[in-house]
Formats: structure tokens, sequence, C-alpha cells
């Protein structure tokens, strides 16, 4: 009886010290996880290029890699659905085609059927290609309620430049590099200081003191009442006026 209880002592610690060692659990925040691809599919929704019912017979240029998502408005219980009537071999159909909801929670309401393409695989996609859709119906012989059509421009990275691109007004085009390419993208400026006169006679409109070398001239006098302010180009300069031309050519 002491020999086995002496045996007892002595397991039952060594047990309570193995108790750690095991694979750990799903709510465990040590333990390791698998790379699911969502990460990857959030990206390329970012980049991708944006069709929508403003679009029809436009023609687009993306970067190879970029994905091209077209959102048509669209009302399933209607029986109407947009199909594709025209692609080629290359660029084929797209890798989802899916309805997302207007969200209003109405029973009847229409959202949107949206279809994104991949432009990189087997086949090299380089180049122009044109789909054409219809919206109608899977039964009967009605002709199609609406038509649409589209065409991508595929270039290798490095094609697409600021200088195809048209940014509001308030952003301006910088190239960005995303997964390892780059894109033109368009960016909100950054707040500008106020416009200043500035040199040793207020000769200067600057966003910033200027040192200049002090001389009396006449036509320095002439800016003492002109506007100092941005002008058109996005610089400080003092506003051309009337008054201001009339006496600089005095």
């Amino acid at each position: 009886m002491r020999l086995s209880s002496l045996l007892l002592a002595v397991a039952v610690p060594f047990g309570l010290l193995a108790l750690p060692v095991g694979c750990a659990g799903a709510d465990d925040p040590g333990a390791e996880t698998s790379s699911t691809g969502e990460d990857a599919d959030a990206v390329d929704e970012l980049r991708a290029f944006n069709i929508d019912d403003d679009d029809s017979g436009k023609t687009f240029t993306v970067q190879e890699g970029q994905n091209v998502t077209l959102k048509l408005s669209s009302n399933p219980t209607t029986g109407y659905k947009w199909v594709i009537v025209g692609t080629d071999r290359t660029f084929g159909y797209p890798a989802k085609d899916d309805f997302v909801s207007s969200g209003s929670g109405a029973v009847g309401s229409g959202g949107r059927q949206v279809m994104t393409w991949k432009t990189k695989g087997g086949l090299s996609m380089v180049g122009k290609h044109t789909v054409s859709l219809e919206y109608k119906r899977s039964f009967g012989n009605d002709p199609p309620a609406k038509k649409f059509t589209f065409t991508v421009e595929i270039e290798k990275p490095g094609g697409a430049t600021c200088a195809a691109v048209r940014c509001a007004s308030g952003t301006h085009c910088e190239m960005k590099g995303i997964n390892g390419g780059a894109l033109p993208v368009c960016i909100k400026d950054a707040a500008q200081g106020a416009c200043v006169k500035t040199g040793c006679s207020g000769h200067v409109c600057a966003d910033r003191d200027m040192f200049t070398t002090c001389e009396m001239r006449p036509e320095y006098g002439c800016y003492r009442a002109a506007k100092c302010e941005r002008q058109a180009d996005g610089k400080c300069g003092f506003t051309q006026s009337k008054e201001l031309q009339a006496c600089l050519n005095r």
C-alpha cells in the first residue's frame, strides 16, 4: 500500500505538467491560421475597374491583372436578367455573376447585377475586347428591354499613366504601386497655405517668406494694392487685374 501510494503521488504531478502540451484550440490566439485568400480578394476589389449604367458604348484602358467589374441595374423578380450575347475567346465570360439588392427590403425591389472579369489567365488578354449584353427574359420571345456594350483595352503593367486620367477638381493623379504594379490613382490635394506678399519690397507673391535684394523700382509700388492669391495653375501669384496692368504699363 505504501509503494502504490508513493507511485501515485509521483505520477500525478507529471500528469499535470503534461496537460499544457497539446493542440491549440480554435479560440486560442496563439493558434495557427491558414490563409483563405480573402485578403487578396479584397485588394482585387479595391483596384478593380468599375463600369456602370452610364458607360454603354465606351472604351476603357485597364492594366493586365486588374479586374473589370460591370454593375448594371437589374430586377430579377420581373424575369429579366443581363445576358452576354457577344464576347471573344480570350476575354470570355465573367468569373463572378451576382445580384446585389438595393437594400430597401421591399418585395420586388431591384438592385444591380454585378459581373467581374479577370484580365490575366492562361491566355494573354493584352489588346481590345468588346462585350455585348442584352437585358431580357429567359422565356418567351420578347425582344430585349435594354442593350449594353463596352470595350476594354488591356495593357501590360506600366502601360497606364496619369496622362490619360482626368481627375475631379480638388484631386490630382499619382502613380501608386499595387501588388507589384503601378496604377494611376486620383487622390485628394493636400491643404495649401495662404499666399503672402513677401520680398524686400513686397513685390513677390509666394506661399512662404522669401528673401530678395532690396531695390527701389517704380513698378514695385503697383503690387501694394494688387491681389496676391493662388492662380489657375495652383501657384501663388499676383492677379493680373486691369488696375495692375495699367499701373505696370505707366
